[in-house]
């Protein structure tokens, strides 16, 4: 994970849902479980925090940029002013 970008943008996408987390197994067995039922594991439970309570986001038409965007970046859902 040590080759992953920081400060970067490196992708657009459409934000389709959020759903809440309902159960959480991290110690047990690692996975998440969504209210609508959606099972959280391996390398995707690995890049979140799927505690109980808190939200996943369901994206569509994620496209990479070819060229990553320097941004100082938000905690929390933002749009970027500048030209992608």
């Amino acid at each position: 994970m040590s080759d992953l970008p920081i400060g970067k943008i490196i992708a657009k996408t459409v934000l389709k849902d959020c759903i809440q987390v309902k159960e959480s197994n991290i110690c047990i067995s690692p996975t998440a479980i969504l209210e609508d039922n959606t099972v959280i594991k391996n390398h995707e439970l690995a890049f979140g925090d799927y505690t109980e309570g808190r939200y996943a986001w369901r994206l569509s038409n994620i496209k990479l940029l070819k060229n990553p965007i320097s941004a100082k970046g938000q905690q929390r859902i933002w749009n970027y002013k500048g030209d992608i």
